[in-house]
């Protein structure tokens, strides 16, 4: 589903109206103090962005106008933040090094840690794992194990302001497998487990190392830290 932005008290008042409602007839939807070539206007806005259609002399929701409320706050019509979803890869070699990158972007700008990436909508999430193994490192072919989900929440003042779930997969490789991968937005190599647990790790690594390291079976936590923007 493409992103909607509704920008008018009008049109949200129409998605509103129709919340509850299989349909409406216009003289319903329209309040009595709008003109009504100026709410035909707005009527035919939502109508365009295929959220409203008019059937049998009745306007309802569409089935993108179905999966557009599901994603809203249902006073405001307004797109809540949602939490970032992403796939995170520990891959480690016989050595002992741990597939490792470090940042060439905002936000995390030198930051040294494991690969991660977003999980694309409609993607199986052992896909989207695959999909970051051959877009971070070139590798293919490794089998994952999901250990765990891990909740990361990110503090400023009092507030969070970043707030990620993360799946991690687990995957041994062989010493052989040698990887220096440069992307203008990372650099990926084999490293130490120490490089996670420093200064310049990414917030949350550290921990999820740990129950790689001691966790039987598959685990969960939630972690909070402070924000660093």
């Amino acid at each position: 589903m493409k992103l909607v932005l509704l920008d008018h008290h009008l049109q949200k008042n129409i998605i509103r109206l129709l919340l509850d409602q299989n349909g409406l007839k216009f003289s319903e939807l329209k309040p009595k103090n709008i003109e009504s070539n100026l709410f035909m206007y707005h009527m035919g806005r939502v109508k365009k962005l295929g959220l409203v259609e008019k059937k049998d002399s009745l306007y309802r929701l569409t089935a993108v106008g179905k999966q557009y409320v599901d994603r809203v706050n249902l006073d405001t019509i307004e797109f809540r933040i949602q939490p970032k979803v992403i796939t995170l890869l520990a891959l480690k070699r016989a050595d002992g090094k741990w597939l490792l990158i470090e940042r060439k972007h905002q936000p995390f700008l030198n930051a040294k840690g494991f690969p991660s990436g977003k999980v694309h909508y409609s993607e199986r999430l052992i896909d989207a794992a695959e999909r970051e193994m051959q877009e971070k490192a070139n590798i293919n072919g490794v089998e994952l194990e999901l250990r765990g989900n891990v909740s990361l929440r990110f503090l400023k003042d009092g507030e969070v302001v970043n707030h990620i779930l993360a799946y991690v997969f687990y995957g041994e490789v062989p010493n052989e497998l040698a990887i220096e991968h440069d992307h203008k937005y990372y650099f990926t190599y084999w490293g130490d487990a120490s490089t996670i647990k420093d200064d310049m790790g990414f917030k949350g690594n550290k921990e999820i190392l740990d129950l790689l390291e001691n966790s039987k079976g598959f685990f969960f936590s939630e972690l909070e830290f402070a924000s660093d923007y």
